[in-house]
């Protein structure tokens, strides 16, 4: 390609690609911000204790869904239950009145 311009070297003899008319007196860590990085340590514990806190709502939704199962479980057992003690006592009823049936019967 004729229009790219070729890597000039620099000093070490390596291609400057990016440019050097930045200076190295630019990136001294004395310049470095520290509130930035407390800001950033700030946030990135935030961000664990909410994600604690999502996992721990997520926990108790599954425990809730949990406790609504158990809580259906028991009203079609409670129901189940007290559908077969109807049963029962009706069949008792009828029971009683087959034999009073078969005493009335038995006299005549």
């Amino acid at each position: 390609m004729e229009h790219q311009e070729q890597a000039k070297p620099d000093g070490d003899g390596n291609g400057d690609l990016y440019g050097s008319d930045v200076p190295e007196e630019a990136y001294v860590a004395s310049d470095f911000d520290t509130s930035t990085v407390a800001e950033a340590t700030a946030v990135s514990k935030a961000v664990k204790e909410l994600e604690i806190i999502i996992k721990r709502l997520h926990d108790i939704k599954e425990e809730a869904k949990a406790i609504r199962e158990m809580e259906a479980k028991i009203k079609e057992d409670r129901a189940a239950n007290i559908g077969f003690l109807y049963n029962l006592l009706k069949l008792q009823v009828f029971a009683m009145m087959m034999l009073c049936v078969l005493v009335y019967f038995w006299k005549v």
